[in-house]
């Protein structure tokens, strides 16, 4: 009987996935002025439970008005990573044939004249740029990729990584290159207590930025920053990766994992009271990782929930996407992670 029950299950979910591969996007009504997409690498429902249990309280994002749900492993049925996952959502770039010049978020909205920003929990020269800002998935070089920067016209970049803009093997310093194109540059958290109208490159840490309790309100000063300093400009696109989730959950380290949701959790509530209503806020969980499961023990509020850990890898559990604002109704039902590309780039382009 349970083996019945359970093909039936999985025969409805095959049909809800079937059927939303061939759902692309509908017409937009209201198009936003601003876009900002927060990547919450490595979130999955459970770890979402889990920090809810942890604050006492609901989270922000029960808010959210719009629920949907990404397949999160690819068309060749190989286990998901971070890399394949963000260039899923990225660039799209398995569905791209070759001779075409793959097109990122940043690039779609330097087409729309948007003002942009990019914000990272690791170095700026780590995966997310490699796929998120740049089309590089396979460049190692981190002094290239610092390079890349000089000539991308993003407005804002913050994030870790300074060795490979003062220390370089080449001599190069490039906060004064930095400098000589107008960008204001920063090397303290505190550069970003106020907004400001000028281009500004925030490198605060030599390698990655520390985890919650070490780096202060690092997420939510930068988001703020950002968002504060762009908002005006006629129509902004800010991409915010947190890759720290995934950190955590690859340690299977529950005390880490709390600091970094609850962390979370408090950026997203900022720029939600701040945002305004003509912005669109896109919390993306690209893949669950650590296979999290919650025990069914006596709970106590606010104390770290019973967790059992089963992977230290990404896992085929489906990711949950938040969204809030104008254009927020794409985003919901189930679909494929490269329809989350898509359904970004039809936003962009409904704004003309």
């Amino acid at each position: 009987m349970h083996k019945k029950i359970s093909f039936i299950l999985l025969f409805l979910l095959n049909a809800l996935f079937v059927n939303a591969q061939a759902v692309k996007t509908v017409p937009v009504n209201g198009a936003p002025e601003n876009i900002i997409i927060i990547i919450a690498s490595g979130t999955g429902l459970n770890q979402l439970q889990a920090s809810t249990l942890k604050k006492g309280s609901p989270l922000i994002l029960s808010k959210f008005p719009v629920l949907g749900f990404s397949q999160p492993w690819p068309a060749n049925g190989k286990m998901p990573n971070d890399s394949t996952m963000s260039i899923a959502i990225g660039t799209n770039r398995s569905e791209n044939p070759a001779k075409d010049k793959i097109r990122t978020f940043f690039d779609l909205a330097r087409e729309e004249k948007m003002t942009t920003a990019f914000i990272t929990t690791e170095m700026v020269t780590g995966r997310a740029a490699k796929n998120y800002v740049f089309d590089h998935p396979d460049k190692k070089d981190g002094e290239a990729l610092a390079l890349d920067y000089l000539n991308s016209d993003l407005n804002i970049i913050i994030g870790g990584g300074s060795k490979y803009f003062d220390k370089r093997y080449d001599g190069r310093n490039l906060f004064k290159e930095f400098k000589t194109k107008g960008y204001n540059t920063e090397l303290k958290l505190s550069g970003l207590n106020r907004p400001t109208s000028g281009k500004t490159v925030a490198i605060l840490e030599k390698e990655g930025i520390f985890r919650a309790s070490a780096r202060k309100d690092y997420l939510t000063k930068s988001a703020l920053f950002a968002m504060q300093s762009l908002m005006g400009s006629g129509g902004s696109f800010i991409m915010i990766d947190d890759s720290k989730i995934e950190e955590a959950d690859s340690l299977n380290n529950t005390a880490f994992l709390m600091e970094e949701m609850l962390d979370l959790d408090k950026m997203i509530n900022s720029l939600t009271e701040q945002s305004g209503g003509q912005t669109l806020i896109l919390v993306i969980g690209n893949f669950e990782c650590g296979g999290l499961e919650l025990k069914s023990t006596n709970i106590s509020p606010k104390s770290d929930p019973d967790i059992i850990w089963h992977s230290k890898k990404a896992t085929t559990a489906m990711a949950p996407v938040f969204a809030k604002g104008p254009g927020a109704d794409q985003f919901s039902g189930f679909y494929a992670q490269e329809d989350i590309y898509k359904k970004v780039a039809a936003l962009l382009k409904s704004r003309r």
